[in-house]
């Protein structure tokens, strides 16, 4: 049965976590000598308390915990503010020099080569920068056509640009994931400069987790697709997994056996455990044993980049593996508490990754969950047995995520547990060989064998994925949560784990007060949509998006420059206005000199001229170099906007006349060349790729 009270961590980490996320986010700088101090005068205290009450209980135990809790509080603030990535402050737009090292294999995006680079030089025109910051580097094919690989050392000519939000509303904080990975810039590579080359191929002298990916992924050969999965379940680099392999696992409900986690570091150990059972007969000592085992799996965990997940499951099974060695069993929910205790305090940062959130989430579920679920039926059947908790074990798993899988990624899948009960073997044979064929394929011995077997199997969890994913109603999409509901939704969670551990009435009343306050935040969040009114100017590369609500009712008017960003448009749309909550109709302009929607309307009014608007609001969209007619027109019709879009030629003189009582709008660019034209205009312009989404509500 589940007991909080075996879980004594837990009174630590709960003020310990909430101040390290207050100090990481920097609610109220603080100098970290006060901290320090403060700190200091409260141990002082509890330490004076405790010599003083002798068991006694009351006030002083009261004013005993009250100070802890500060303490705990105060010591998590200091760390989050110490931890916290700074920016650099690199000079932004300028041409600069960069040198740094490679710390994964490049993938193809849309226009260029991704890859991350660890920053550890930067030469500007008149300064010099040395920092450890991250970046993500875009390039061309380099010269030559080498591209950087894992581990190297490069010299990169070309432009810095900070790190944005499209500001867009409901998209993710996208800047903020990136600054807690301590990425704080873009940087776009010049071709055709000499300054681009390798300055340091893989050294000797260090032992570097991409060098290591890199030299053991160089030994399977096969289908791409088959190869990127290696990589991706045995060494964590998901890199080159392609779209169309994400969105079938995504829809199967596999995209956790894609990153490595629990499940795989367990495997690790269940085979290392065994493997090196001779280490106990030899040797008479699980000592020896225990600590190799250990040391390979943190190294593991360096190779894979120490994600939250496998972080969490290797300090879990250290703590394990030392309490076997030492004969003393301790409860799992504490084990997990610890895990994640140690983990924020190196980094509170990870407590706001999607990952660490997910997996803590999932494991919590497992072990409070799993037990109730699998004594709903007894199965005497060994095989059966094994099914039955295979799925039970899934389906704790996906009960506790849920609220977080629907808040960030607005879908369910609908077939996960059927991909489980034949997904889990798979991936525990395909660990299973990856471990035992590393020593032998690094001496070159059945390297070939190996090889076949291990793409054969990757072969058979594509193609199954695929099928899964096939099936019609694979995936429940279309499903939002905003924050309220979903730390409500987590709440009940946790009072449902605690009443059916414990004949408290607590709980019960518990669950009626939150389904309560649900119920109301759900009916003031529906009446505020009804009785609101707004227009969005939305900001995406190449095209523009005009949208105007009113109640549930949304209309949607899109202008293309290229067809690039379609794609990126239709899937802000289905997740932001989805259609189980608004109402919508999507219009894209093109040869049709009128448009009507539900709530507003559009016209051509001149070629490259249109006006767009409702009985709230109107406003003129220009999408070609105006005329004189143009002119005319504005001067006799003002409204209340203007939108640049698709990069307009816009002259002085226009701005003017036709924008001097009206908001000026420049979106879907943001390229250099443009800006600075558009700077030149005197007046307020709103630029949707440096200000956000342009907003108005009534």
């Amino acid at each position: 049965m589940f007991d909080l009270r075996k879980a004594p961590v837990a009174k630590v980490l709960i003020p310990f976590a909430g101040g390290a996320v207050a100090g990481y986010e920097m609610v109220y700088p603080v100098s970290l000598l006060v901290i320090v101090l403060i700190c200091l005068f409260i141990w002082l205290i509890l330490v004076n308390l405790f010599l003083q009450q002798s068991g006694r209980r009351g006030l002083t135990n009261l004013v005993f915990v009250s100070l802890a809790f500060i303490l705990f509080v105060t010591a998590g603030y200091g760390t989050g503010m110490v931890t916290r990535p700074i920016d650099p402050g690199l000079p932004e737009r300028d041409q600069v020099m960069i040198r740094g090292e490679v710390l994964e294999e490049p993938y193809p995006g849309k226009r260029n080569w991704v890859v991350e680079m660890k920053l550890t030089m930067l030469v500007s025109s008149n300064k010099s920068y040395y920092t450890r910051t991250n970046l993500k580097v875009y390039m061309e094919m380099p010269v030559d056509s080498i591209l950087p690989a894992a581990g190297e050392t490069w010299q990169l000519y070309g432009q810095l640009l900070s790190i944005r939000n499209s500001g867009n509303p409901g998209e993710p904080d996208y800047e903020a994931i990136m600054q807690r990975k301590n990425c704080w810039y873009r940087f776009f590579v010049h071709s055709g400069y000499p300054e681009i080359r390798r300055v340091e191929d893989h050294p000797k002298n260090r032992i570097r987790a991409a060098s290591i990916r890199k030299t053991i992924s160089d030994n399977w050969n096969g289908e791409t697709e088959a190869v990127s999965l290696l990589k991706a379940v045995c060494l964590g680099d998901r890199s080159g997994l392609t779209d169309d392999m994400r969105q079938s696992y995504s829809a199967a409900g596999g995209m956790h056996l894609l990153a490595v986690s629990g499940l795989h570091v367990g495997l690790i150990w269940w085979v290392l455990q065994h493997s090196l059972a001779w280490m106990v007969r030899l040797l008479r000592k699980e000592l020896y044993r225990a600590l190799t085992i250990i040391v390979l799996l943190w190294f593991y965990a360096y190779i894979t980049g120490f994600s939250s997940s496998v972080s969490r499951s290797v300090t879990m099974f250290t703590f394990f593996t030392m309490a076997r060695m030492i004969d003393q069993r301790t409860h799992p929910v504490n084990g997990i508490l610890v895990s994640a205790f140690v983990l924020l305090l190196i980094n509170p940062g990870k407590l706001l990754d999607v990952g660490f959130q997910l997996s803590y989430a999932a494991i919590i579920g497992i072990v409070t969950l799993f037990p109730m679920l699998r004594s709903l039926l007894k199965v005497k059947n060994r095989f059966l047995k094994w099914i039955w908790e295979a799925t039970m074990v899934s389906l704790a798993a996906q009960l506790s995520t849920a609220p977080l899988v629907v808040y960030y990624f607005h879908q369910l899948p609908a077939y996960s547990l059927l991909t489980n009960l034949f997904a889990i073997p798979l991936l525990s044979g395909l660990i299973a060989l990856f471990v035992i064929s590393v020593p032998f394929m690094t001496m070159g011995v059945l390297t070939g064998l190996f090889n076949e077997l291990l793409i054969r199997m990757g072969n058979v969890m594509n193609r199954s994925m695929e099928f899964v994913a096939s099936i019609p109603g694979a995936v429940i999409g279309e499903l939002s949560l905003d924050q309220m509901s979903l730390f409500m939704l987590m709440a009940v969670l946790f009072m449902g784990i605690i009443m059916l551990n414990y004949r408290s009435t607590f709980p019960r009343y518990g669950m009626l007060f939150l389904f309560s306050v649900m119920l109301g935040w759900s009916s003031w969040s529906r009446y505020n949509r009804l009785h609101s009114a707004e227009m969005i100017v939305s900001h995406f590369n190449g095209c523009s998006l005009v949208t105007f609500r009113e109640g549930l009712q949304v209309d949607h008017y899109s202008w293309y420059r290229g067809g690039s960003t379609n794609r990126y448009m239709d899937q802000f749309k289905s997740m932001t206005w989805n259609s189980r909550r608004y109402e919508t109709r999507s219009i894209e302009t093109g040869d049709s000199v009128h448009m009507q929607g539900v709530i507003s309307t559009c016209r051509l009014v001149a070629p490259g001229l249109w006006i767009v608007g409702n009985d709230r609001i109107k406003g003129w969209v220009i999408t070609a170099l105006p005329g004189e007619d143009h002119l005319e027109i504005l001067s006799d019709r003002p409204g209340d906007f203007i939108l640049l879009s698709c990069e307009p030629q816009i002259r002085k003189s226009f701005v003017y006349k036709g924008a001097v009582s009206c908001d000026l709008i420049v979106d879907g660019s943001n390229r250099n060349w443009y800006i600075r034209q558009m700077q030149r205009i005197e007046g307020p312009i709103h630029f949707t790729g440096h200000q956000g989404a342009y907003l108005k509500r009534w």
